[in-house]
């Protein structure tokens, strides 16, 4: 694999991008003298395959996805639910939100 500084891949990457595709080989692409970038072809993109979030989000992490899928009627129902939950809980605790009592 050859190695170019970003500014010299800059200048010249019509012509890697030809090298690439012609010897199947990669080209890595450095800033800072540190690989960060590698041009591949299409067919090695897919060899490699997608790439997975080590972690899978948990919490309000995995509601910011959720959010996408969910129409705007049901966030707004979602969101409703919340506000009656909370009314119940200070209906119940005589006045004051959980949060607010002393422990």
């Amino acid at each position: 694999m050859k190695y170019f500084g970003i500014v010299e891949a800059k200048a010249h990457l019509s012509a890697l991008i030809a090298e690439v595709v012609e010897t199947d080989d990669p080209v890595a692409i450095k800033r800072r003298g540190r690989p960060v970038s590698v041009l591949v072809t299409i067919g090695d993109l897919g060899r490699i395959g997608p790439r997975r979030p080590a972690v899978t989000p948990r919490g309000a992490l995995a509601l910011v996805g959720a959010w996408r899928e969910m129409g705007d009627e049901a966030i707004d129902e979602f969101i409703a639910d919340i506000y009656r939950a909370r009314e119940a809980t200070v209906s119940d605790s005589g006045g004051t939100a959980p949060s607010d009592q002393a422990d």
